[in-house]
This record gives structure tokens, C-alpha cells and sequence, in this order.
């Protein structure tokens, strides 16, 4: 289960592959979608957001990486 404010889908964009998940929301939810090609159209025409943008993810991925990290390394005790 996710929260607000989470992320689904965001590797998939980087990588260019498919999404290893779906998501089905059991309550009034607002999801806004980015494709790659609005990404792209973003970096054309917006350069700083995009730049903003990239920065963001970057921060969320590893924040991420850190937390599997630690889960991994939780585990391997």
C-alpha cells in the first residue's frame, strides 16, 4: 500500500521499459501521468524544470537505493 506522494513507474521512464507494477487505488486518488515524451518536451521547452525535475528523482531514487540497503543488509543478519 502507498500514501500520498509516492512514485509508481518511475524506473520504467528512465530505462525506457515496462512498469514491474500496477497500481489500483481503493479510494478517491489523483495520479497525474509523465511520459517519456513529455519528459523530452519538458527538456526542450523547459529546461531548468527539467533540470529541477531530474535533481528530484535523483534525490527520490536514492533515498530509495539507501532504504533497500539498509533492508537487504537488516536481512543478511
Amino acid at each position: 500500500s502507498l500514501g500520498p506522494g509516492n512514485l509508481v513507474g518511475e524506473i520504467a521512464l528512465y530505462r525506457g521499459s515496462l512498469r514491474g507494477a500496477s497500481v489500483v487505488a481503493d479510494k478517491p486518488t489523483v495520479a497525474y501521468v509523465l511520459t517519456r515524451e513529455e519528459l523530452e518536451q519538458m527538456r526542450d521547452e523547459e529546461p531548468t524544470l527539467a533540470a529541477a525535475f531530474h535533481e528530484f528523482m535523483a534525490r527520490y531514487l536514492a533515498g530509495r537505493l539507501d532504504d533497500t540497503t539498509r533492508l537487504v543488509a537488516a536481512m543478511a543478519k
